[in-house]
C-alpha cells in the first residue's frame, strides 16, 4: 500500500515536492519524480534509490522502510500547489 502512494505522488499532475520519511527516522526530499528510481522496475521493486541533486547526494532503501509522505512546504508556510 505504501508503494502505491509513492507511486500516486510522482505520477501527480502537477507534480509538488515532498519528503518520504522512513520508518528509521530519517526523511528524504523528493523534488522531482525523476529522481527516483525502483530497483529492478515499478513492478518488482527492490530498493528505492532518490537522488538529491541539491546535495549531491542519494538514498537507497528497501521499500519495507517506507513510514509516510509529507508534501514539502513553501518559505511562505504553505504547502506545496
Amino acid at each position: 500500500m505504501r508503494l502505491k502512494a509513492l507511486f500516486d505522488m510522482l505520477d501527480a499532475e502537477p507534480f509538488r515536492p515532498f519528503v518520504i520519511e522512513l520508518l528509521n527516522g530519517r526523511s528524504v526530499p523528493v523534488s522531482h519524480p525523476e529522481n527516483v528510481s525502483f530497483i529492478p522496475n515499478r513492478s518488482k521493486v527492490l530498493l528505492i534509490v532518490v537522488g538529491v541533486p541539491e546535495q549531491e547526494d542519494y538514498h537507497l532503501f528497501y521499500p519495507e522502510s517506507l513510514c509516510s509522505f509529507q508534501r514539502k512546504r513553501l518559505k511562505n508556510g504553505a504547502r506545496g500547489a
